[in-house]
C-alpha cells in the first residue's frame, strides 16, 4: 500500500477534485503546501507540475478529511 501511494499519478484533474472534496480554496491548499495560489492555478491547468515533495503531500492528503485539514490550516 505504502509503495502504491509514491505510485500514485497526481494529475490536475485529481489536484482540482481533492481540492474541491475537502472544501478547500486553492488559497488554502498553496498554503497547506506551502506554494503560492498560482502555483495551484498552474497545477489544476495542467500549465505546470508539482514537484516530488509536493505530489507526495498530495497524495497524502487524499486520506484527510476537512476537519484534519481545517485544523491544520489552524496551527
Amino acid at each position: 500500500p505504502e509503495e502504491e501511494k509514491t505510485r500514485a499519478r497526481v494529475t490536475s484533474a485529481s489536484i482540482k477534485r481533492h481540492r474541491n472534496r475537502l472544501k478547500l480554496s486553492q488559497a488554502e491548499l498553496g498554503t497547506l503546501l506551502d506554494v503560492s495560489t498560482n502555483t495551484i492555478v498552474r497545477w489544476e491547468a495542467g500549465t505546470s507540475k508539482p514537484r516530488v515533495q509536493h505530489r507526495a503531500a498530495l497524495i497524502k492528503m487524499r486520506d484527510l478529511g476537512r476537519r484534519d485539514v481545517t485544523k491544520m490550516l489552524e496551527d
